[in-house]
């Protein structure tokens, strides 16, 4: 269903039962477009947490080979 997968594709898990039926209801009940509910979990603490975890991951990356790049131009 569009929840389960908007939860595996941005938060790479399934989606917990009280979540799914919270999401699932907003479409359901006219309150939310999918749209909403797509920005609704882009915007949650756990995705804003995942994208920050990578984006660090990333810069740690990028740090730790112009350093090996560095000492291997010394």
């Amino acid at each position: 269903d569009f929840v389960g997968l908007l939860y595996h594709d941005i938060l790479g898990r399934n989606p917990d039962i009280t979540g799914a039926e919270f999401w699932t209801a907003q479409i359901d009940e006219q309150h939310a477009s999918r749209a909403d509910v797509l920005l609704g979990i882009l915007r949650s603490e756990e995705a804003v947490q995942l994208l920050d975890e990578a984006v660090n991951a990333v810069r740690e990356r990028r740090i730790k080979a112009a350093e090996a790049e560095a000492a291997k131009n010394k």
